[in-house]
Parts: structure tokens; C-alpha cells; sequence
């Protein structure tokens, strides 16, 4: 039986981590030109990794909800879960799992857009 020790374990999730970082990299500098332009490579990876630990923050954990939460922190800022008050309602609603709070900050942040 193949077992991993825990610094295999933290390396891999490095590996993973990075790996999304890059991802979304390429998805920030294709769809949000301006911001990349603005925050250059080094200030768009920082916030990834803080939108990252943000969502988590709110138990929000997979790829595409994640990528979602950061497509927020750009259009409406990288605190806007904790300054607009229809993203902590969201958020702070026990009805919706985390995929649906995703779902339900970007529907409405699109239409105040």
C-alpha cells in the first residue's frame, strides 16, 4: 500500500495551489486586461492567494467558486465580502452551501455591475 508522508502531502498541495495560481493568473490577465495591467503579474497573484484564503474563510473551497470569489474581488474590491452588505448577507446565509453562495454573490454582483 502506497502511503504519503506529511511533507509529500504539503508538497502536492503546493504543486496544486500553484498550479490554480497560474490558472487563474491566465484567467485574470485574458478577462480583466485593465486590472492586470494595474496590478502587474506579482500584485494579481497576491490577490489569488488572498481571494484564496478569503473564500476558504467562508468555506468556500472549490476551484470554479473560488475563481468566482476573485472575479468579485476585482470588480468590487478585494474586501468586498466584508464591505458590501449584500455580500455578507450572502455569506452569512445558513440556508446556502458554499457552491450557492458563489452562485448567489455573482448573480447579484452582476446586476450591480
Amino acid at each position: 500500500m502506497f502511503k504519503m508522508r506529511r511533507e509529500q502531502m504539503a508538497a502536492f498541495r503546493e504543486d496544486a495551489l500553484r498550479g490554480f495560481e497560474d490558472r487563474v493568473a491566465a484567467h485574470v490577465q485574458r478577462c480583466f486586461a485593465r486590472r492586470w495591467s494595474a496590478l502587474q503579474e506579482d500584485g494579481v497573484r497576491g490577490l489569488i492567494r488572498r481571494g484564496v484564503e478569503r473564500a476558504a474563510a467562508h468555506g468556500i473551497v472549490a476551484e470554479r467558486d473560488v475563481c468566482l470569489f476573485i472575479d468579485l474581488m476585482l470588480v468590487f474590491g478585494a474586501g468586498f465580502d466584508r464591505e458590501q452588505a449584500w455580500a455578507r448577507e450572502i455569506l452569512e446565509a445558513p440556508a446556502l452551501d458554499p457552491s450557492a453562495k458563489t452562485r448567489a454573490l455573482y448573480a447579484h454582483g452582476m446586476e450591480e455591475a
